[in-house]
């Protein structure tokens, strides 16, 4: 939206949909990615305004008028068995032609989602970050980009620190309760520093009622570490004991409908409750104004609402991969308004069965959820996912470095050194087999904890939410 427009008095941050528009008019059928054979080239990360990154993402170019981007990374460029696609397209909204203004036009939007993928992280050929960003308000976009560049480079600088100090990866260093501890340190660190960094005068970004989702994949040896702030949903499909694929919540939605989260943004001052008359879902207000209305409790922006309660520090999960997890799914909120996280499962296991590649299940997620979109809504979000395909086939070293990973002895940290230091230096702890495939939550000292998200399904819909085409529905929020 440009800067000159007037602004809509406080209800301009109530609309999840006010965003800039991309003055290109598309037709009444929903927007789609167009078929093309899928490209196995790594391109660098797009340029973007907000700042530039030092740590290598592999995101893929995009079509020429900006709308849509996808990324395919073969298992042949990685050191573990899977393969990594990824794809995001820009949403619709409606605008009014003052010569017709009984008939709006849906236009495309500039995209505020985004995603970023990188590889060999942190040096570690079997360690990939990929991470998806989710912008709302009026410079949603900026802060989106700003986070994906500064997230990974604050870890990575980190990382690479530790490694010149002590010439050895946390992996190697530390038990597995103190890597999970600084692990997740690390994390908030990260979200922390995106959010600081939005207060550079010199980027110009509002960053008052704007901000970002972040959640963000470690893949770390045999290790899968999630990280979020807002809610930008992980899930992973695994095989049960009958043999069927189901799917496993990775991640807890931070909504203010969530119990522990009000809790939490109340205690703190802020205000939750329904909009006026009782209109809506949930959503955390000023003490004593009726703005801005963020339907999620935590963003790496909306720095209005930091003091009540609103922060980036993330929630951090851990999860030990197995031979029975077959891919995990990372996607903003334009997947999961219309899919649950069951139907997201069995769409990309149906994919996986017919040989799909993971830029083309990512690709065809994002179709399908744009396309329920439109059988149920005027307007689309933006829409962005990130699919990791474990791939069964591969070789048996490959797969012997996913599913060792961190048990597996590195024989240079002997070299040297007495087996009395060996073990006094470092614990290696091996699962339990309940915790194998099953994730948990990671305490502020290292230990795990019981994970038992309660994502509302699509099917089942929020309680709170309004019906679709309702004035609550057109107010939306200032997180989309």
């Amino acid at each position: 939206m440009p800067p000159n427009r007037p602004v809509l008095d406080r209800l301009s941050h109530l609309t999840a949909r006010a965003r800039k528009k991309v003055r290109t008019r598309v037709p009444a059928s929903s927007p789609s990615f167009p078929d093309r054979t899928p490209s196995t080239s790594l391109a660098p990360s797009d340029s973007s305004p907000t700042a530039v990154s030092s740590v290598p993402q592999t995101i893929a170019t995009a079509t020429p008028d900006g709308l849509w981007e996808s990324l395919h990374v073969a298992p042949a460029a990685l050191a573990a068995p899977f393969s990594i696609g990824a794809a995001t397209t820009a949403g619709v909204e409606l605008s009014v032609d003052p010569e017709a203004p009984t008939a709006p036009i849906r236009s495309r939007k500039s995209n505020q989602d985004c995603f970023g993928v990188t590889t060999t992280f942190a040096g570690l050929p079997d360690a990939v970050l990929a991470a998806v960003y989710d912008g709302h308000g009026m410079q949603g976009r900026e802060c989106a980009r700003l986070a994906r560049d500064v997230i990974p480079r604050v870890i990575t600088n980190a990382l690479t620190a530790h490694m010149d100090r002590c010439g050895g990866s946390l992996r190697q260093a530390l038990s597995s309760e103190d890597r999970r501890r600084a692990y997740m340190r690390l994390f908030s660190k990260a979200f922390n520093e995106a959010e600081r960094e939005l207060y550079d005068d010199t980027l110009e970004i509002q960053h008052g009622y704007s901000g970002t989702t972040a959640t963000c994949l470690w893949i770390d040896g045999s290790d899968l570490f999630v990280a979020w702030a807002g809610d930008s949903r992980a899930i992973m499909g695994r095989t049960n004991e009958v043999g069927d694929v189901e799917s496993v919540d990775l991640t807890w939605d931070q909504k203010p409908v969530r119990v522990d989260e009000k809790k939490r943004v109340r205690a703190a001052g802020g205000r939750v409750t329904r909009w006026k008359k009782n209109v809506g879902p949930q959503r955390v207000w000023l003490p004593d104004e009726w703005t801005p209305g963020l339907a999620m409790t935590r963003s790496i922006g909306d720095t209005i609402l930091t003091r009540y309660g609103v922060f980036p520090t993330p929630e951090v999960t851990v999860t030990r991969l197995s031979k029975e997890e077959c891919f995990v799914v990372a996607a903003s909120d334009g997947v999961w308004e219309f899919m649950s996280s069951g139907d997201v499962a069995d769409f990309v296991s149906k994919k996986r069965l017919d040989g799909c590649c993971a830029e083309t299940v990512a690709r065809d997620l994002v179709n399908e959820a744009v396309r329920r979109w439109t059988e149920n809504e005027s307007v689309v979000d933006d829409t962005t996912a990130i699919v990791i395909i474990v791939e069964k086939d591969t070789s048996p070293s490959k797969k012997a470095s996913l599913l060792l990973g961190r048990a597996r002895e590195d024989t240079r940290e002997f070299e040297n050194r007495s087996l009395k230091d060996v073990f006094r230096t470092r614990r290696v702890e091996i699962p339990k087999e309940s915790q194998v495939g099953q994730p948990w939550g990671i305490a502020e000292n290292g230990k795990l904890e019981p994970f038992c998200p309660e994502n509302q399904g699509a099917e089942l819909g929020d309680v709170n939410a309004a019906p679709l085409g309702s004035k609550a529905s057109e107010l939306g929020s200032a997180g989309g």
